[in-house]
């Protein structure tokens, strides 16, 4: 051994030591949370109304407790058919908590000798440019994402700063780092190293490298004998194929969506593996297993005063008056989190085939959150598009301040299949559907749904022509449901029926179709004289000719207005309000050459919000995730 390696690992000896001392000090005394033992069904439970609020199509979750994994769970399926159902041990790509596992591979190599957390990267790698200040740049920059290097060249404003250069696609087997630090080694650094904060997967590409020529071993390798092989984690892959995954596009419908090859990134965001191995992984950090202290992950961070809390490979934050120790993962298809409380052994981890509409975190911290630790989280449903404005459909919908926005979620864009096996898998949660939508969508039709969580299950049946629908309503009228909500449309030029049939044994019950518009008019003012409720109406063609048809269940009072413009119906339902009526449905249609608007409305005194002809969206972000912070419940949704 040369003088100089005897010097690093004298200091990486005392390093060491001093951190044992530390830790004895400074190591996280008990949260004093009020932890239990969490029961499956509370798990299931809280997960699966997650899947519902979030439109999750599969996820898994793992619970560690006292430092040992309780429970790994897996819920809903790979594809949205429903045919390739998640298991414990189906494989998710990690993403961005391939970090954390680079980082305790880190700290293992500091172990072992091989460099110091204050060493200079370009000591350890050979093809690290010494220009400018990237000499200056340490592990512990790296580390902690303060070195100055950009995220796939953007800085932390998303702003572009570098032209990554073009690498061809590495195969399975050894990770190349050269290859990997060759797209960003000619890129200029943000900062001077140690005085701000860059979160940066090149970052930690660069960090696998250190890693694999100090050590004179491949990155994977070393991973693999220092982790993997310790803990067990034979599912622990840097090379699976990618399972896919789904994000909401602005018409909140789901798109099918891949990451691809992502060899070229594996210390950053490339390793895979099923929940029970992730668990597994964080129960191993937690337990010291694959370092002396894992307490020198979460030890602070004293470069700079730069407010980040990204530590080592992790973030911290205090909760329950201890450390907090977390982070999360993003690809386009998969969203993952793990979250701990060291003084206490207890964390969480999910991973979910959600892209940007998912929020592993908060499925994460809910549960933290049973076990006693101090969270706040949201129980509304997300309607996320990524922040889009100004795009996608035409909408006209109603809401109305019920107190029910918790309990009310959409579905959109769902092939004839797919929107029964959505309804299935929510009715079987809980979440009935209430109304639907439905239109063609180039030459495939499409359906949307509103689903209500509670209250009386629904039953519902499609594509019946005009005498079996008749047939239909009279089987479920004698089962005790009655119909809440009609669809007419056209399979080539037959006209089809659907329908969704509540159970109700109660009140007067009558369903009118194929009515001119005078007859309808006629119709709704004889049931009208008879005390009778009308509380769905749809309009459709036949030939050349308008028809109409409703449904009357119950008593009382409605009102119904047809064949107004856009803007003579928006002041109608401003007079409507005035009177102490409410909408509760709205139906829009094109008659010639003019769309026209109808409406039904009933008494009612809760406040009242709709919106005419807005992009969908403008609806998401402006519309609709507004109203339902202030409890509006969506009763109407329809597309131009």
């Amino acid at each position: 051994m040369n003088q100089s390696s005897t010097k690093t690992l004298i200091l990486i000896v005392i390093y060491w030591i001093t951190l044992a001392a530390t830790c004895k000090k400074a190591i996280d005394p008990p949260s004093n949370a009020t932890v239990s033992v969490l029961t499956t069904s509370a798990i299931d439970d809280l997960v699966q109304q997650e899947m519902v609020l979030q439109n999750i199509v599969g996820i898994a979750v793992g619970i560690v407790e006292n430092g040992t994994v309780t429970h790994t769970r897996a819920y809903g399926h790979l594809n949205q058919e429903r045919t390739n159902a998640v298991t414990t041990s189906t494989k998710f790509r990690w993403a961005s908590l391939s970090k954390p596992l680079t980082a305790v591979a880190a700290f293992r190599a500091i172990a072992d000798g091989h460099f110091g957390l204050h060493d200079k990267v370009v000591d350890h790698v050979s093809y690290w440019p010494s220009t400018g200040t990237k000499d200056d740049i340490t592990v512990a920059h790296l580390l902690s994402h303060r070195s100055g290097i950009v995220h796939y060249g953007n800085d932390n404003d998303d702003k572009f700063v570098c032209v990554p250069n073009a690498v061809a696609v590495i195969g399975n087997g050894a990770w190349n780092g050269i290859a990997s630090v060759s797209r960003f080694s000619h890129c200029g650094i943000r900062f001077t190293p140690g005085t701000d904060h860059c979160y940066s997967t090149y970052g930690y590409d660069l960090l696998g490298a250190v890693i694999e020529e100090s050590a004179n071993m491949d990155y994977v390798a070393y991973v693999n004998q220092h982790v993997k092989d310790v803990a067990n984690l034979s599912s622990l892959d840097a090379f699976a194929s990618d399972p896919g995954g789904y994000d909401l596009n602005c018409n909140l419908k789901r798109d099918k969506k891949t990451e691809g090859n992502t060899n070229i990134k594996i210390p950053g965001g490339g390793w895979s593996s099923n929940i029970r191995d992730l668990a597994r992984f964080m129960e191993g950090v937690i337990s010291n297993e694959f370092i002396p202290l894992s307490y020198a992950l979460w030890q602070d961070v004293t470069f700079s005063n730069d407010n980040n809390n990204y530590i080592y490979g992790f973030k911290k934050k205090t909760v329950n008056n201890s450390s907090y120790i977390y982070h999360g993962g993003a690809h386009d298809d998969v969203r993952t989190y793990m979250g701990f409380f060291p003084g206490d052994g207890n964390g969480v981890c999910v991973m979910m085939n959600t892209g940007d509409s998912g929020d592993a975190y908060r499925v994460g911290e809910k549960l933290l959150k049973l076990m006693g630790y101090g969270f706040n989280t949201s129980d509304l449903p997300t309607n996320d598009n990524d922040g889009k404005t100004e795009c996608g459909e035409r909408m006209v919908s109603v809401w109305r301040q019920t107190g029910n926005a918790a309990e009310t979620v959409v579905r959109r864009g769902l092939n004839h299949d797919d929107f029964l096996s959505e309804r299935n898998a929510l009715k079987d949660k809980g979440w009935y559907l209430i109304d639907m939508e439905t239109y063609l969508d180039g030459t495939v039709r499409k359906w949307d749904g509103i689903f209500h969580k509670g209250g009386t299950s629904t039953s519902l049946w499609r594509n019946f022509g005009t005498n079996d629908f008749f047939d239909k309503w009279q089987e479920e009228n004698n089962a005790g449901r009655r119909l809440i909500d009609i669809e007419a449309y056209k399979s080539g030029t037959v006209t089809k029926w659907a329908g969704i049939f509540q159970a109700n044994n109660s009140g007067t019950y009558a369903m009118y179709r194929d009515y001119s518009t005078d007859d309808f008019g006629d119709k709704y003012f004889e049931m009208k004289e008879a005390g009778k409720k009308l509380i769905d109406i749809e309009t459709y063609t036949k030939g050349v000719n308008r028809k109409w048809a409703g449904v009357w269940l119950g008593t009382g009072t409605s009102l119904l207005n047809r064949g107004y413009s856009q803007d003579d119906f928006i002041d109608l339902c401003r007079q409507r309000v005035d009177a102490g009526y409410r909408l509760i449905d709205v139906e829009t249609y094109v008659d010639g050459t003019v769309r026209k608007f109808a409406g039904l409305w009933e008494p009612a005194t809760e406040a009242e919000a709709r919106w005419f002809n807005v992009d969908m969206g403008t609806w998401v972000n402006d519309k609709h995730n507004v109203l339902i912070q202030d409890d509006y419940e969506l009763l109407d949704l329809e597309k131009y």
